[in-house]
């Protein structure tokens, strides 16, 4: 088959569907076998991983608590909990939790 982009989401739900083997069901599209295992590897990581993606307004002044101290975001996944200062950069939590994963 050509070295072109493949849909492979959508070969990945149709190999699912087949009942085949890898190795058939590869063999019977013309596709190689290492980069559709590399494909559905890489789905299934997806669709497994605990995190998720989350989107942050950046407020415009940093807010304060009763106290007048400055808030923090609250990340917690099961018992692990991380507190982010609000006046840091959005993209500086988001280079942390990438890192993370």
């Amino acid at each position: 088959m050509p070295n072109y982009r493949h849909d492979w989401p959508s070969i990945i739900a149709e190999f699912k569907q087949s009942g085949l083997s890898q190795n058939a069901f590869c063999k019977q599209k013309g596709l190689a076998l290492s980069s559709f295992n590399h494909q559905f590897r890489r789905q299934q990581n997806q669709i497994t991983s605990p995190f998720v993606r989350v989107a942050v307004d950046e407020p415009k002044s940093p807010a304060l608590d009763a106290d007048g101290k400055h808030e923090s975001i609250l990340l917690e996944v099961g018992t692990c909990k991380i507190h982010w200062p609000s006046q840091l950069p959005v993209e500086s939590l988001a280079r942390f939790v990438k890192h993370l994963s």
